[in-house]
């Protein structure tokens, strides 16, 4: 019987070790994959922020074709915009209305940080209709192109390509003639950020791209992303002497004109797709970007999210410096 007893005790034991060992490596795994969600999401978003508005050496306005004139998603002039939750999605991301997650944020980021390939040493007229090219980049086909060298640039749409050369679809002249030896073909495209539901039926980070009015698609990016906030800060000064404070963060409704953003700070919501992590359940406050216990006084915002099935949860910041707006 003492045998038996000393046996139990020593099962017991083991298996109160057994139990807090695995609930360790349980918590553990989840943090390690919630934290390899934010900086993917980060990353993503912060690449996109870093080239805001680059079109090459061109320090001049983008020409454009008198059809792209209104869009925003292809203006290079314009390097982002931002939307809060509460505010109305233009026309053009339709589907954005009915499937991003309610109360989030969202932004469309515009660059030409991509080469359309290799420019062949020929000058280009401003009544061009070919580009003649001695390397030619597959996404260059059906895009907006944008010419861009130290004197000026333009944008406009290709058609099909060849490995010698890029069609010019629209008939309108370039603004100017082209130089080889100062002259960079770059593609142009327009990347909104939102969340959606992904393919588990949860919350994710999406992309929608655009590389002309005539395509663009969806894609997934990075499940377990439950809240997205922007904040835009504005550039007080002017020259080597334009910098932005702390309190100069503001919402996208509060954003006069998006020229004056020279930062965007992003937060994030992650959660574990683990259930039964923590040991009590939370709540997040979305004003101050808090995950804390539900009750607790230091989350007190009625704007606030519940952690469903005591997931393991965690609030991201990240600030980024839009590269092309700094003196």
């Amino acid at each position: 019987m003492i045998a038996m007893l000393l046996s139990l005790l020593l099962m017991l034991g083991v298996m109160q070790l057994f139990l807090s060992s695995h609930k360790s490596y349980i918590a553990s795994t989840a943090l390690s994959r919630l934290q390899d969600s934010a900086r993917l999401a980060m990353d993503y978003i912060g690449y996109d922020l870093r080239n805001a508005g680059y079109r090459g050496e061109c320090l001049a306005s983008v020409n454009a074709p008198v059809a792209l004139g209104g869009d925003e998603r292809f203006d290079l002039n314009v390097a982002i915009k931002g939307w809060e939750a509460e505010e109305k999605l233009p026309d053009w991301p339709r589907s954005l209305r009915t499937e991003k997650i309610e109360g989030t944020d969202s932004i469309l980021i515009k660059h030409a940080a991509l080469s359309a390939g290799v420019h062949a040493d020929v000058d280009i007229p401003e009544t061009a209709m070919r580009i003649a090219m001695t390397q030619v980049h597959d996404e260059a086909a059906d895009s907006n192109i944008v010419l861009s060298s130290i004197l000026g640039c333009d944008l406009f749409r290709s058609g099909a390509v060849s490995k010698t050369s890029i069609a010019k679809v629209n008939e309108e002249p370039l603004s100017r003639s082209y130089k080889p030896e100062i002259t960079r073909l770059l593609i142009a495209q327009g990347n909104q950020y939102y969340l959606r539901k992904g393919a588990d039926g949860l919350p994710s980070l999406w992309r929608k791209r655009w590389k002309s009015e005539l395509h663009g698609y969806s894609e997934e990016l990075v499940e377990g992303i439950h809240d997205l906030k922007f904040d835009y800060g504005i550039g007080q000064g002017s020259g080597e002497y334009r910098a932005v404070g702390s309190g100069d963060f503001v919402g996208a409704s509060s954003v006069r004109n998006w020229n004056d953003v020279v930062a965007v700070r992003v937060r994030l919501l992650v959660l574990g797709s683990e259930i039964n992590v923590t040991e009590d359940d939370q709540v997040y406050d979305r004003s101050k970007g808090l995950v804390c216990g539900k009750g607790e006084r230091a989350c007190s915002s009625a704007d606030s999210i519940e952690i469903p099935q005591r997931r393991l949860a965690r609030a991201f910041t990240s600030t980024v410096s839009l590269r092309n707006r700094l003196p």
